[in-house]
């Protein structure tokens, strides 16, 4: 019992790897989908085990027990449950639903909701976290009718995240200064919102953003996510100088590999790339960061457009086909980005990740 309960804890850590990295796709994740689903058959055997995983189609039963167990945290069972739900339960949007009526189960079964693409019913009472967690899911779906009856609802809401959350995700007119002033105070940085709104804005609000910035030394790290997350590649040169920087190389190498794909190659080796000594990698960076300033003006511009993602012009045909068959680390920016183009439906469907809300 306790080797095979280590050995699913062990997978799941693995799973949440491959899930965000660069040299992960469709097929490593559906493989690990598998190992766990046959660790989980014999889990359940077990007796103790036996109770989360027999009320499978009791919508009751099974969210008490899942109240009750003690084997997985809350992380985990973001991994196990859309697979278990999937693969098993008659009704699994049932058992979504029930789960949103426990407070310590929301935000698990919105993950839930959004894998598995299941409609949901919110309780009247519920934090803003949640909320805002719901919002995000409905922007990524497609279900723009409801998050317009939201914004309806909260319409004079107090809570300057909702309505932060609400103006980011139906497109209304505001500062970009003044939303990433928001953003800054709600300490948002790392979460999805973040990433949506740098993609909602043009071109030109970017280049206005980057400038205010960039009067502000303290504003260095922000300012090479904003041009990281943004896909132009005009801010490459940036991103290369950033290699020189100890704290930001690392932080800059993701984005420029974001952006350019299987193209930075040309720039910088494989075997730099994934060296697992990170130190020796960051002090790599230096020479290739130089080597990017040198060689990015001569590069063939018919390679590389304007605004890129996984080294394609970030067009919607290219987004899809990443979408589809690129590194999961670049599905999920590519699922990001259609969901920002699109105004009245939904073209993400099978989304395997979670977001960062």
């Amino acid at each position: 019992m306790k080797r095979l309960l280590a050995q699913c804890k062990l997978t799941i850590s693995q799973h949440i790897i491959i899930e965000n990295a660069y040299f992960s796709f469709s097929d490593n994740v559906n493989k690990s989908n598998n190992k766990l689903l046959a660790i989980i058959r014999f889990m359940s055997i077990d007796e103790k085990l036996c109770l989360f995983f027999k009320e499978i189609n009791n919508a009751e039963l099974f969210t008490e027990q899942l109240l009750q167990q003690s084997f997985f945290s809350i992380d985990e069972l973001e991994i196990i449950l859309p697979i278990i739900l999937n693969k098993y339960s008659h009704k699994p949007q049932d058992i979504v639903n029930l789960m949103l009526c426990h407070k310590d189960l929301q935000h698990l079964a919105l993950t839930i909701s959004l894998q598995n693409q299941y409609q949901v019913q919110l309780p009247h009472t519920c934090s803003n976290q949640v909320l805002q967690h719901h919002f995000i899911n409905l922007f990524v779906m497609g279900r723009n009718r409801e998050l317009m009856h939201y914004q309806q609802v909260h319409h004079n809401t107090e809570s300057t995240e909702i309505q932060l959350y609400l103006h980011i995700l139906m497109r209304e007119s505001v500062s970009p200064r003044a939303v990433l002033n928001l953003i800054l105070h709600h300490d948002l940085l790392s979460t999805d919102i973040f990433k949506i709104y740098i993609l909602s804005l043009d071109e030109i609000q970017l280049t206005h953003l980057v400038n205010d910035l960039s009067t502000d030394d303290e504003n260095y790290s922000l300012m090479i996510s904003v041009m990281g997350l943004s896909s132009f590649s005009k801010f490459v040169p940036f991103l290369a100088e950033a290699l020189f920087s100890t704290d930001n190389a690392e932080h800059a190498f993701d984005y420029l590999k974001l952006m350019l794909g299987d193209k930075l190659s040309e720039f910088i080796p494989l075997a730099i790339q994934f060296d697992s000594n990170v130190q020796q990698r960051i002090q790599s960076f230096q020479y290739y960061g130089a080597k990017i300033l040198h060689l990015w003006p001569l590069r063939d511009k018919s390679h590389f457009s304007d605004h890129m993602l996984s080294g394609l012009s970030a067009n919607q045909d290219n987004l899809l086909q990443i979408y589809k068959s690129h590194s999961l680390r670049h599905q999920k920016q590519a699922a990001l980005m259609l969901s920002a183009q699109q105004v009245n439906k939904s073209i993400v469907h099978n989304i395997t990740f979670r977001l960062i809300t």
